[in-house]
C-alpha cells in the first residue's frame, strides 16, 4: 500500500494504526451499540402540573398605633 501524502517518518505509525488500532476501535464501538439501554424506549413524559389556582386576597393589615409625641 502506498501512502503518498504521509511523510516517511510517520509511515510506520500509521501502518500500525490501520493494522491494529482501527479494527479494535471498530469492535469497541460495535460492542457499545449492543447494550440494551441504548435501544430501550424512553420513559413516558410526566404529566403536566395542574394550572395555578388564584390566590386568596390577603386581609388588610391592622391599623398602626397612634404616634406618641416626643417631649424633646
Amino acid at each position: 500500500m502506498t501512502w503518498s501524502r504521509i511523510p516517511g517518518a510517520y509511515l510506520p505509525g500509521y501502518e500500525r494504526l490501520t493494522g491494529f488500532g482501527a479494527p479494535v476501535a471498530g469492535c469497541v464501538l460495535l460492542a457499545a451499540s449492543v447494550f440494551p439501554s441504548r435501544w430501550r424506549a424512553r420513559p413516558p413524559a410526566p404529566e403536566a402540573p395542574p394550572p395555578p389556582q388564584p390566590e386568596e386576597e390577603a386581609p388588610a393589615p391592622p391599623p398602626l398605633p397612634k404616634r406618641i409625641p416626643s417631649r424633646y
